[in-house]
């Protein structure tokens, strides 16, 4: 939808809004390399925040000119998760064994069925710690000249802050509704507030179908393998 935003000649700018805590890591550096090529193209970006913008989906939210907030929006959570529940203690109390064929030492690591390894973890950090890294660059791209590179580094430890927070830190640009980011985009693009024309991009149909069931409950149980999260855990 972005991308057809930006070849479109009737777009003059972006205003996205989110209500999101984040989610997949690639997922969310499609979604962010999308925003930074409709920036580059000379469009205008602001992003309007209604409950929260965690993690992911905060890291989407760094191309924007502006990032606007509710005073009561969740904000930050900056960093990377990957979790796996472990149940190998109580498999072995109920006397439930697990086979597993492999092809290599490390072919079934996080694995639910058993503890894991010390080499195994140390494998895993430095893989949360290089895609950590990639989200402190986009961080530390996004907010320059906003907020002090020391202080960036500082808050990008998993802290959450309020929508005010968030603003006197430096990780958002104003506190105001939908509105208020409406006339802000406006602005930027030149254009008249209260003659705005607004162009929504819908979703396909089939996503229309499975948000109104609620089935990515589901999809989520159903690919359980742990992956690397840009995601603030704090919502269920």
């Amino acid at each position: 939808m972005i991308q057809k935003a930006k070849e479109d000649k009737n777009v003059k700018g972006l205003l996205l809004r989110i209500n999101s805590p984040g989610g997949t890591v690639s997922s969310s550096q499609e979604i962010y390399q999308a925003m930074l090529d409709f920036r580059e193209s000379g469009k205008k970006i602001v992003v309007s925040v209604a409950d929260i913008c965690a993690s992911g989906a905060y890291y989407i939210s760094l191309p924007a000119d502006a990032i606007i907030v509710n005073p009561g929006s969740l904000i930050g959570s900056i960093g990377v998760i990957m979790n796996s529940i472990e149940f190998s203690e109580l498999m072995q109390k109920w006397g439930i064994s697990s086979t597993t064929v492999k092809s290599g030492k490390y072919k079934d690591i996080f694995s639910s069925m058993r503890k894991p390894l010390a080499d195994e973890k140390t494998m895993l950090q430095e893989m949360i710690d290089s895609t950590y890294n990639q989200f402190l660059d986009a961080l530390l791209q996004g907010r320059k000249g906003k907020c002090p590179e020391a202080k960036l580094r500082a808050m990008a430890d998993g802290r959450i802050y309020n929508g005010v927070q968030a603003v006197k830190n430096g990780l958002a640009d104003g506190v105001g509704d939908y509105s208020a980011a409406k006339k802000i985009i406006a602005e930027l693009c030149g254009l008249d507030y209260k003659n705005l024309n607004i162009i929504r991009y819908r979703q396909d149909r089939w996503q229309d179908i499975v948000e109104s069931l609620n089935l990515r409950p589901v999809f989520g149980l159903l690919n359980s393998s742990p992956v690397p999260q840009y995601r603030y855990n704090g919502i269920h």
